[in-house]
């Protein structure tokens, strides 16, 4: 048999032996345990297509190497030209083929039954109240970004630390409206946040009442670990009645009142997406100049034995708060005890590297010319 046919032949040999091994294999393990074995992710097998073009392209390769060493004769080729060893070369694909074999099925994901393990959840409800008023646009942290975009930044920031809490949305200005119900989807959340303007409510100002009072409606009955975000420059505010924050109390509900802007503060655009067109300003022409009202931020929290933050920067971090809210309020459910399943992806994978490098590490003979 021709040595181009002698390659085929073994290439085709070693992807039966492969995928019958493999076969016998599962269904062995399917048959002792019919309930408990399985591939969590059968479809990554299809990854072995991949494979094939390579092992046409060796095949390809000792063909044409066939082919243009029969142009010449045995003797005077030898006097030339060491070949190579096609053996040590067809060990090294195999070995490679094999390989890859394995880390196709730790793609796959194998399990076998299951195992006993501890998590730790968090079960709180988290309400973030978004002030909308107009002063949000003020640039004055940076001329680059808002107070609005610092803070949905923020918000984004802390909804990626969430572990199991749940999360819902209020926009305020002068009325509230609930953006988003308290959800697990972080990715609505994430979605919802950037999606906020300004312009979404057209009666300005900050009536923190409505917000607060919003906010406490979305909480689910009964459920004791709450918490609600404010995040608000303080700008053109009502008051906020005692009996409120009493509630927030009473209730066990935990207000973080974040502050965002600086005691210079700065300019409130016309349109925060025109710049050009200037500032707002008073009846006597005067550019108004908003200013985040730090004492106001302190005096809320303080009256409802909550926790208060100011924001300053560009990119701030509020996963200190997160963590604060769960503790204040109990809202890690603990370690729980749970039936998991068993992954044996490590044992392929581990074969697979093995093979790897003992690939890479094997001296490799190349075509030399002979002087």
């Amino acid at each position: 048999m021709p040595r181009e046919k002698r390659e085929i032949a073994y290439v085709l040999a070693v992807e039966a032996m492969l995928w019958s091994l493999f076969a016998a294999i599962y269904i062995l393990l399917k048959a002792k345990y019919p309930e408990t074995f399985a591939l969590a992710k059968p479809l990554y097998l299809l990854f072995n297509l991949l494979v094939y073009p390579v092992l046409v392209l060796y095949v390809l390769q000792v063909i044409s190497w066939e082919k243009w060493k029969s142009k010449w004769p045995k003797h005077l080729l030898s006097q030339f030209f060491q070949a190579p060893q096609l053996s040590r070369r067809r060990r090294k694909v195999v070995l490679l083929r094999i390989a890859a074999f394995f880390m196709i099925v730790a793609l796959a994901q194998p399990i076998l039954g299951k195992k006993k393990a501890k998590v730790s959840g968090r079960n709180a409800e988290i309400v973030v109240a978004l002030d909308i008023s107009n002063s949000m646009n003020t640039r004055d942290i940076s001329t680059k970004v808002s107070r609005l975009d610092i803070a949905k930044r923020a918000l984004i920031q802390l909804v990626n630390q969430c572990r199991g809490e749940k999360i819902g949305l209020v926009i305020f200005a002068e009325n509230a409206f609930v953006q988003l119900p308290i959800t697990k989807d972080y990715g609505a959340a994430k979605m919802f946040i950037q999606d906020v303007e300004t312009k979404m409510i057209s009666n300005q100002g900050t009536n923190f009442s409505a917000a607060l009072n919003k906010s406490m409606a979305m909480f689910s009955p009964g459920r004791k670990n709450k918490g609600i975000i404010l995040l608000t420059d303080g700008e053109n505010h009502s008051e906020v009645p005692a009996e409120l924050l009493e509630d927030l109390k009473e209730d066990e509900v935990l207000l973080s009142v974040v502050g965002i802007g600086t005691k210079e503060g700065g300019p409130i655009p016309k349109d925060v997406y025109r710049q050009e067109l200037g500032y707002k300003a008073n009846e006597r022409g005067q550019v108004i100049v908003s200013k985040v009202d730090e004492t106001l931020i302190r005096d809320l929290a303080k009256l409802s034995g909550g926790l208060s933050i100011l924001i300053r920067t560009p990119f701030p971090n509020l996963s200190d708060l997160l963590t604060e809210i769960n503790r204040e309020r109990a809202g890690n459910i603990g370690d729980l005890s749970m039936e998991i399943q068993r992954n044996l992806y490590a044992w392929p994978l581990a074969a697979g590297l093995f093979l790897c490098v003992f690939v890479w590490i094997s001296p490799t003979e190349k075509l030399k010319r002979v002087v």
